[in-house]
C-alpha cells in the first residue's frame, strides 16, 4: 500500500506530509489547497504519465510504498536548469525521477516538445484544438498521451512495475457522470455517459461468467463416466444427499434472483431412482455444486452491490441485473429506457458503488474525489461505513478527498486536513 506521500512547495505554497496508517484515508481541506491534485499525483504516477509532473508547480514529491513488508520509494524533483557550453546553450524546466534514491531518468523541455510534435502529427492539432477548444499543451496531452508509445516507459516501465508491485489505480473523479469522447475522431458520439458504460461492462461480465461456467462444465462432464466406473463418486448417506440437493437448489434459487442462471433452470427430481442409482446421483450433485462455485464470487459482488443500493433507496425504483446490464424499473413496472436519465445523485450512487465492488480488489488503490457530489444527506451517512467494510473485506486501499462532514460522520481519526497542516507549519 501507499504508506506516505510528502510534497514540498505545492503551487509554490504548501508542504504536506501525509501518512497512510490504514487502508482507508480521507483528505480534507478548503478548496484550492490541493485535495484533488494529491489524488491526481498518485494517479498519474501509477499510470506512468511523467509529462504531468512537468506542468505541476512543486519542488519535490516523495511517495513511499510498502509491499510484503518491503519499503520502496519514488522521489520526483522539479527544478530549473541552465546549460551553457560550446555545443548547447539552453535553459528551462526539468523533472528528475529517483527510484529508491537512485536517479533513473529525467524529462525536460525537449521531451515535452517531442511528445507534442509526435501527437500533433498523428492527431492533426489544428482540427483538434479548434474542435475541442484545447488551449494548452498539458490539456492536449491529457487527451492524446499514450504511455505505450513513450520511449521512457519502454526503458523504465518495468522498474516502475517492480516498485508498484501488483498495485493498480482506479480514479473516480468528481465529474464522473459523463466524459468527453473528443480524442476519438472516428466517433460521432462525443459524450460518453458513465452509467451506460458500466451497464455495458456488467453485461459483458455476465457473458464472461457464462463462458467460464461452460468451460468448467465441459471439463467436469468429460470425466463423469470414468469417475463413476472407478467409484470415485463421494459416498454419502441418504440424509446427506438430501441436504446436498437442498443446498444446491438454494444456490440455484439465489442465482436466479440475479439472472445468473435461467429462470427455468432446475435440478431434476430423482425420486424413485435414488436407491438404484445413488452413486450416479451423488456424483452428479457433487459435480453440479462444483460447477456452480464458478458463479460464487460474481454472485457475492452482485448481492453486495444490490444490498448497498437498496439500503440507500432509489426513488420509487428498483434495480435488476442481467446479461443486458443494469435495468431500472419504477413502481409502475415501467423500465427506464436510458439510464443516463436518472438523477445525477442516482447516477453518482451507482457509479461509486459499481467501482467500489466490481473494479476493486486487494491490489487496487481506489481514489475517490468528492463522493458527496449530488448525494442526499441520508445516503452520505452510510457511505463511509460501506467503504470501510469493503476495504477490510477485500484488502484494497481507498483514498478519498472530501470536505463533507456528513460523509466523514465523526470519523476524524481517518482524516488528514490540509488546512491544519499549513497553519501548523
Amino acid at each position: 500500500m501507499i504508506s506516505r506521500i510528502v510534497i514540498k512547495s505545492l503551487f509554490g505554497l504548501y508542504n504536506y506530509n501525509i501518512g497512510f496508517d490504514s487502508n482507508l484515508q480521507i483528505i480534507t481541506g478548503p478548496n484550492g489547497y490541493g485535495k484533488t491534485t494529491i489524488l491526481t499525483i498518485i494517479k498519474n504516477l501509477f499510470e506512468k504519465k511523467f509529462w504531468y509532473f512537468y506542468y505541476l508547480d512543486f519542488e519535490s514529491i516523495t511517495v513511499d510504498i510498502v509491499e510484503q513488508n518491503i519499503s520502496k520509494s519514488i522521489n520526483i524533483v522539479r527544478t530549473r536548469y541552465e546549460i551553457s557550453d560550446n555545443e548547447d546553450n539552453r535553459s528551462g524546466l526539468k523533472v528528475e525521477f529517483y527510484f529508491n534514491n537512485e536517479k533513473k531518468f529525467e524529462i525536460d523541455d525537449r521531451y515535452i516538445q517531442r511528445l507534442c510534435r509526435d501527437y500533433d502529427y498523428r492527431f492533426r492539432p489544428r482540427t483538434f484544438y479548434e474542435r475541442y477548444a484545447i488551449k494548452s499543451e498539458d490539456e492536449f496531452l491529457s487527451f492524446a498521451y499514450n504511455p505505450k508509445r513513450d520511449e521512457y516507459i519502454k526503458k523504465f516501465g518495468n522498474e516502475l512495475d517492480l516498485l508498484f508491485g501488483d498495485k493498480s489505480i482506479n480514479f473516480i473523479g468528481a465529474n464522473r457522470i459523463y466524459r468527453n469522447n473528443g480524442y476519438n475522431h472516428n466517433s460521432e458520439e462525443l459524450i460518453k455517459y458513465t452509467i451506460d458504460e458500466i451497464s455495458s461492462e456488467l453485461g459483458k461480465e455476465y457473458e464472461k461468467q457464462q463462458n467460464n461456467f461452460a468451460e468448467e462444465s465441459r471439463k467436469i462432464d468429460a470425466g463423469f463416466i470414468k469417475r463413476l466406473i472407478n467409484e470415485d463418486s463421494p459416498v454419502v448417506s441418504d440424509e446427506q444427499l438430501e441436504i446436498n440437493i437442498q443446498e444446491l437448489e438454494t444456490t440455484i434459487q439465489n442465482y436466479r434472483k440475479f439472472n445468473i442462471v435461467a429462470q427455468d433452470f432446475v435440478i431434476e427430481k430423482f425420486g424413485e431412482y435414488s436407491d438404484k442409482y445413488k452413486d450416479a446421483i451423488s456424483l452428479y450433485i457433487s459435480d453440479m455444486r462444483k460447477k456452480m462455485e464458478i458463479f460464487k464470487p460474481f454472485y457475492d459482488k452482485l448481492e453486495t452491490f444490490q444490498s448497498f443500493i437498496s439500503e440507500k433507496g432509489l426513488s420509487d425504483k428498483q434495480i435488476e441485473f442481467s446479461s443486458e446490464g443494469i435495468k431500472i424499473i419504477n413502481t409502475n413496472g415501467v423500465t427506464l429506457e436510458n439510464l443516463h436519465k436518472l438523477s445525477s445523485g442516482e447516477q453518482n450512487l451507482l457509479i461509486l458503488y459499481y467501482n467500489l465492488i466490481f473494479k476493486s480488489n486487494k491490489y487496487t488503490v481506489l481514489l475517490i474525489d468528492e463522493p458527496e457530489n449530488s448525494m442526499h444527506m441520508a445516503w452520505l451517512n452510510d457511505m463511509l461505513s460501506d467503504y470501510k467494510k469493503v476495504a477490510d473485506n477485500i484488502g484494497c486501499q481507498i483514498i478519498i478527498a472530501t470536505h463533507s462532514p456528513a460523509f466523514i460522520k465523526g470519523e476524524w481519526n481517518l482524516t488528514y486536513d490540509l488546512f491544519e497542516q499549513t497553519t501548523n507549519q
